[in-house]
This record gives structure tokens, C-alpha cells and sequence, in this order.
């Protein structure tokens, strides 16, 4: 494929949407959030569907037979063995279409977004690994002001997620997003510069 494909990923609350619109908009780069991609499969006319609903059982379906998304997380959260059965569907299934999509993308940047890059397999189809930091105190009050997550909430999320050291191991590269908007945005001027990668004009 003759176009730059990152790897971009962050723990929960780190601000990671701030740097995927810069990179649309400054830098016109396709966006593959593998969270989104992943629930358009479990719709009725996704890949996935027949397999979860067989896994998880009819009961999970409303009456026009969409998976209701609270009950399967509820049942799943519940049941470690279903869990890892239902990602062991999943996390394959999103990686065959993220491929399609960053196939298909006109674009010559396509930046593939995950908070867990070892399952989403970054190594396999990503040229650079960009791991988004902001401190734990910062994320935790960020998603307590926009999602109402209790600090518990908030707790838990972080400890299913890779550590910091783990993030940083992986990555190419860190972008501090602990600043302005507009700090953000000049780090990544600068780090993409690096990568070779300039703004549109």
C-alpha cells in the first residue's frame, strides 16, 4: 500500500478524539477508531452478529432483533469466560475490516485508533506507533466532567487497559496531551514533521 498508516492509542480519558480531529483536519488522514468499527459488526448486517448471538444467547436481542449493547456488556462483564470468547470474535473480525478499510482509503495518511494495541495487532499493518499520555489525575477528572464516570468507573477502565510502561514501550513515539488544545497541536506539527508528514496547505 503506498500510504502511511499510524498506529495511534492512549488510555481511556486521554484525549485521544482532540488528536484524531487534528489529524483529519490539518492533515486530511482517513480515521479507523476500532471501538466504532467493532460495533458496526454486532449489527444485524455485521460479520459478527450471527456469531455473538449464538455465543450470548437470543435474549440479548430487542424485538426488532438488534443486540442490545448494555445487556451483552452487562453479560459479559459478568462472565470472563464469555468475554474472552466474545473478543476472541471480535478483536479478529475488526482487524479483517480495518485492513479492508485502510485498503480501500483514498487517502495517503490513515491513522488506526485503539486503547489496546496488542489485540487490535498495530505491529501487523502499522508503519509508526504514536501513543497519546496525560496523567492518570487528568484523565480521571476529564471523563468525570464529560461522561459523568464515577471515580470507580474510571479505576476500573484504566486497570483492563495497558500500564503507562507498557504504552510507551510499544510506541514510536509520545504526545504529551496534558496542555491547551493548542500545545497538542503544535506537538504533533512537530513530532509528524519528524515522520515526514506535513500539514495540508
Amino acid at each position: 500500500m503506498n500510504k502511511t498508516v499510524i498506529g495511534m492509542t492512549g488510555g481511556v480519558g486521554s484525549g485521544k478524539s482532540l488528536v484524531l480531529s487534528l489529524l483529519k483536519e490539518k492533515y486530511g488522514a482517513c480515521i479507523l477508531e476500532a471501538d466504532r468499527i467493532s460495533k458496526r459488526l454486532i449489527e444485524k448486517d455485521g460479520s459478527a452478529y450471527d456469531e455473538i448471538v449464538a455465543l450470548l444467547g437470543r435474549d440479548i436481542l430487542d424485538e426488532e432483533g438488534n443486540i442490545r449493547k448494555a445487556v451483552m456488556a452487562d453479560r459479559i462483564f459478568r462472565d470472563p469466560e464469555k468475554r474472552k470468547a466474545v473478543n476472541a470474535i471480535l478483536h479478529p473480525a475488526t482487524f479483517r475490516e480495518v485492513l479492508r478499510l485502510t485498503e480501500e482509503a483514498p487517502e495517503a495518511l490513515v491513522v488506526y485508533e485503539s486503547a489496546i494495541p496488542v489485540e487490535a495487532r498495530f505491529p501487523e499493518l502499522c508503519d509508526k506507533i504514536l501513543y497519546v499520555y496525560a496523567p492518570r489525575r487528568d484523565r480521571t477528572e476529564r471523563l468525570i466532567r464529560t461522561r459523568s464516570y464515577s471515580p470507580e468507573r474510571c479505576r476500573n477502565i484504566m486497570r483492563s487497559q495497558p500500564t503507562e510502561k507498557e504504552y510507551r514501550a510499544m510506541a514510536d513515539a509520545v504526545l504529551d496531551n496534558s496542555g491547551t488544545p493548542e500545545e497538542t497541536a503544535r506537538r504533533l506539527k512537530q513530532l509528524l514533521k519528524k515522520w515526514g508528514l506535513a500539514e495540508r496547505s
